[in-house]
């Protein structure tokens, strides 16, 4: 009663007169949604959800997650209508529209098992080869000589060390000093001094 005229919300419309309750008001349909007020013809009041968005009715539009995509239009349901990036790919970007701006190639020293998910190769492990979808498969461990931290990366022994111990992930732990009587030129080389010649010292890097 009295002179309180109220407007349909967002996400709805009324193509009536004389109506007097907001449940005269008829929200956009799934695959739509609608961000204006005051709206009495559907067309006006309701959008076609766009691609890269799903759409369950009245106001709601939300953005398809990152390491997915959706090429339709007036899609309403997550589950049918965002596509998963594949194994071996990743995506970071929401509302994406296409399969090949959406996922990336999962790059060396990481693991991707799909959608969103990149992961880098555990500590003492490494990865050289793109594409891959499994810390199995994508990484190797990390040989003797070498220290390896995760990811891609992968160091070897110093001069005046070397190593003999596989899947570490620090110099402390890969890299042992050498020892008196030999030299040491990095990687897993040991050498003993040639007849002659002694060392008095650790850590040597050469029989000079």
């Amino acid at each position: 009663g009295g002179s309180e005229r109220i407007g349909c919300p967002e996400g709805s419309y009324n193509n009536f007169t004389n109506q007097s309750t907001i449940s005269s008001c008829t929200n956009c349909t799934k695959g739509k949604y609608g961000d204006q007020t005051n709206q009495s013809i559907e067309t006006d009041a309701c959008h076609i959800c766009e691609k890269g968005y799903y759409c369950d009715g009245s106001i709601h539009r939300e953005a398809c997650p990152a390491g997915t995509y959706n090429e339709n239009t007036e899609q309403y349901n997550i589950t049918e209508t965002c596509v998963s990036c594949q194994a071996g790919k990743y995506g970071q970007e929401t509302a994406q529209t296409h399969e090949s701006i959406a996922c990336k190639i999962c790059e060396g020293g990481y693991v991707c098992e799909g959608g969103a998910y990149r992961k880098p190769c555990f500590p003492g492990t490494y990865g050289i080869e793109t594409n891959q979808s499994s810390h199995n498969v994508g990484c190797k461990t990390c040989e003797r000589g070498f220290y390896c931290s995760g990811g891609d990366a992968r160091e070897p022994c110093p001069s005046g060390k070397y190593g003999n111990k596989s899947n570490a992930s620090s110099v402390e732990t890969a890299c042992n000093g050498c020892p008196l009587g030999y030299y040491c030129t990095g990687n897993t080389s040991i050498v003993i001094c040639p007849a002659g010649r002694y060392n008095d010292q650790s850590n040597q890097t050469s029989f000079e």
